[in-house]
């Protein structure tokens, strides 16, 4: 099983990338191609503001930097 720290993230950053990648409006005649990229970007913003935590902290250092984790824990 591997492991990453993600880097500090800041509330700006997290600000931009929502107003970029807004949830999918889904109307009637809507396009299902550019719905489904559409909502894959939103998840990757999403996942990113799961899996980090904003501090106000003036030194990142001193931020605790969130650990993620992926694969299969059998062999």
């Amino acid at each position: 099983m591997q492991s990453y720290r993600l880097p500090p993230v800041s509330k700006e950053f997290l600000e931009i990338l929502d107003k970029a990648f807004e949830h999918p409006d889904v109307v009637p005649g809507a396009d299902r191609d550019t719905l489904m990229f559409n909502a894959g970007c939103r998840h990757v913003v999403d996942w990113i503001k799961k899996h980090t935590s904003v501090s106000t902290i003036a030194n990142p250092v001193q931020q605790q930097l969130a650990e993620v984790r992926y694969g299969s824990t059998s062999n």
